[in-house]
């Protein structure tokens, strides 16, 4: 009954006219005028319905409802003239919409000098809340029309000693129109009016064929009224810039040395063995009271610190691990003397 419903005249002239007339107007541009996505595809998918009804109701009716006016010879003549007809329309309808597709002016998403960096956003998301630690994520997204970056590290920072710094790699790739999620450590929430924490990104990218390192800071400020469970806070501030390696180590080198300069702090580090261009990754800083090294050639951290007019040294070795990264955690207090922890569980870190 359905079969015989669709193979009638009447379902085959009115449904393949319909596809017929669809697919012309999307090959035509109509698509534009509603903001179709794929016009050109839902074109071919249109005409290759519409030549299979014909398709279908030409061999059903050589096979079954020609009669006996039609020999033998004549059907074999009226198949070739008739599926031949079909199939040449078809395969022309297809070069049509090739063709008119080609012929798109299509945007040009390489990276043009005058548009030469990554457009990398960002966002904090607070996860939770207590008396006294808050934890949180931050969002990343790479803008679309923005060049790939790869090799991409951050390390977050608040002014307060009791507070925590993160230094880590990230995904090997962040593609445009692509997000991902950094998980720091929970730091202190002071009870005060705003809280100060930086984010800053470093990040390789290929522009017009050669690797330019990029460095993006941001400023989130915020207080307990805004630290509420679920919020996504704006940065304050946000920059960009490109920057040389040699660059990078004095930061890097400095930045240290400025949270060694506190009384009483905590570090938290994720560190590769090696650089992004293979050398290996020596990591020192010093403040004159207390010193920290990481030196992956001699497979050896140590930390120094002064304690009632006394130098100590804790040094631990640097273990093999399969992604050649180690996480380091410092801890110290003038008063007291200081902590050393190298490769410690993530689950045994302070909350």
């Amino acid at each position: 009954m359905l079969f015989n419903i669709f193979i009638s005249p009447t379902f085959v002239g009115w449904a393949s006219g319909i596809l017929f007339g669809l697919a012309i107007a999307l090959t035509l541009g109509g698509g534009a005028y509603v903001n179709l996505p794929y016009e050109y595809t839902l074109a071919r998918c249109c005409y290759a319905f519409a030549f299979l009804l014909l398709l279908i109701k030409a061999g059903y009716w050589l096979a079954f409802e020609r009669g006996n006016h039609l020999s033998s010879i004549g059907a074999v003549i009226a198949a070739c003239f008739v599926f031949g007809s079909i199939g040449g329309l078809w395969v022309l309808s297809s070069i049509w919409v090739a063709d008119r597709e080609a012929a798109i002016p299509r945007e040009d998403k390489s990276i043009k000098s005058g548009d030469d960096h990554p457009n990398i956003g960002a966002s904090l998301v607070i996860d939770d809340i207590s008396k006294e630690y808050i934890s949180f994520h931050i969002d990343l997204n790479n803008a679309i029309g923005s060049p790939e970056v790869n090799n991409l590290r951050y390390s977050i920072a608040t002014p307060d000693a009791t507070n925590t710094q993160a230094i880590s790699p990230l995904a090997r790739t962040l593609q445009p129109g692509r997000n991902f999620v950094i998980e720091p450590p929970p730091f202190t929430l002071k009870d005060r009016e705003y809280n100060n924490l930086r984010l800053v990104l470093l990040c390789l990218a290929d522009i017009e064929g050669e690797q330019h390192e990029f460095k993006f800071t941001y400023r989130f400020l915020f207080g307990r009224k805004l630290a509420k469970k679920g919020n996504t806070i704006s940065p304050e501030a946000a920059n960009h810039e490109e920057i040389s390696n040699d660059e990078i180590e004095k930061e890097n080198k400095e930045d240290l040395q400025s949270r060694f300069s506190r009384s009483v702090g905590s570090l938290f580090l994720v560190l590769d063995e090696k650089t992004p261009n293979g050398k290996i990754n020596k990591v020192f800083g010093s403040d004159g009271k207390k010193s920290f090294l990481f030196d992956p050639e001699h497979r050896i951290v140590s930390f120094s610190f002064i304690v009632n007019g006394q130098t100590k040294t804790i040094s631990q070795p640097l273990k093999e691990t399969p992604s050649h990264r180690h996480l380091v955690a410092l801890k110290w207090n003038d008063q007291t003397g200081g902590h050393l922890d190298v490769d410690k569980s993530k689950n045994d870190s302070p909350k």
